[in-house]
């Protein structure tokens, strides 16, 4: 299938540390491996955006969240009850 082997040529790229475009509902996103520094970095540069606004990461679980956000046990009690779903939550970096 063609949309699979984007999705998989997506994910190369990102491993890789490159930048991929991708269509949302209303505009085009750009996406990086958020656990790479360097991509971070490249994400930044091509945005041309200010290193003092931070950008929104996605995760699939409360798990890859603790491994870029702090997340108290009162948090975590929270992001259990609505996770997973179409939820915004705002966390401190590590």
């Amino acid at each position: 299938m063609i949309l699979s082997k984007s999705v998989d040529e997506a994910i190369d790229v990102m491993k890789r540390g490159g930048v991929v475009a991708y269509p949302t509902d209303t505009v085009f996103g750009l996406g990086v491996n958020a656990t790479r520094e360097d991509a971070i970095k490249l994400l930044y540069r091509v945005k041309d955006r200010p290193g003092s606004r931070p950008v929104p990461v996605m995760v699939s679980s409360i798990h890859q969240a603790k491994l870029l956000a702090s997340v108290n046990s009162k948090q975590e009690k929270i992001l259990e009850s609505i996770w997973p779903g179409a939820v915004t939550a705002v966390l401190a970096k590590k």
